[in-house]
């Protein structure tokens, strides 16, 4: 038996394999049933669940004073061209 002849029974027979592999999955796929229904619990899960209330927190006064930033000394060694 020549190598050529070993290699063309190799890929025979695995493209037998992958062929009927093929074929009885198509097969099974088509026979599954309908899923089952889900219980009460597990539509329970499913639900959103409610938003906690949220706590309003008290508005800063207009008149407060807020701090300027702080000044940055560094300037930025990127020009934005990724050089």
């Amino acid at each position: 038996m020549t190598p050529l002849m070993k290699t063309f029974l190799a890929f025979c027979g695995i493209a037998l394999l992958v062929g009927g592999t093929v074929s009885l999955r198509s097969r099974h796929h088509e026979e599954q049933q309908q899923p089952v229904p889900l219980t009460a619990e597990q539509k329970s899960e499913l639900a959103p669940k409610p938003q906690p209330v949220a706590v309003s927190q008290p508005q800063p006064k207009a008149d407060a004073e807020i701090p300027p930033p702080p000044v940055d000394d560094d300037p930025d060694l990127e020009d934005g061209n990724g050089s």
